[in-house]
């Protein structure tokens, strides 16, 4: 079957990451991961992992402990993915991450920074965009007054 219209597959890819964390998730892995071998896998306990956060967001959780053994992609999901999410719907949204140690902070803010740069980020998402002046170090400020 083919699509009359050349575009679409774009136009549903966007939606899709626009609309579902867990596809958001994949591309923001396609963005960390990009220009090396490592391909996202996409595994239950990610997508365990995204519905838990959708549904606290949604108020229906109200208390989540996400324990999984490292190198499973929590701090991908939760500490990059879920607030570029967040601020994608609410670009006024204040978040904070906590980490164990500087180093770490560093990166999980690196990271969250090069996905709110992607082109694809940028196209789906143009109300919010990183504000240079009140952004430094590990914090993240939106022009319309949201932060990381």
């Amino acid at each position: 079957m083919t699509s009359l219209d050349p575009s679409f597959d774009r136009k549903a890819a966007d939606w899709l990451t626009g609309t579902s964390f867990f596809a958001f998730v994949w591309q923001v892995f396609g963005t960390l991961h990009q220009g090396s071998a490592t391909t996202f896998q996409p595994k239950w306990h990610v997508e365990a992992m995204c519905y838990e956060l959708d549904e606290a967001a949604a108020g229906r959780n109200r208390r989540l402990v996400i324990t999984v053994p490292p190198r499973h992609l929590k701090s991908i999901v939760t500490a990059v993915a879920w607030p570029a999410f967040l601020l994608a719907k609410d670009p006024s949204a204040e978040i904070l991450d906590a980490s164990y140690g500087q180093e770490l902070a560093r990166q999980h803010s690196d990271d969250f920074r090069r996905v709110l740069d992607a082109p694809w980020y940028r196209r789906l998402f143009p109300r919010t965009q990183v504000a240079s002046p009140g952004s430094r170090g590990e914090d993240v400020r939106t022009t319309r007054g949201g932060m990381r």
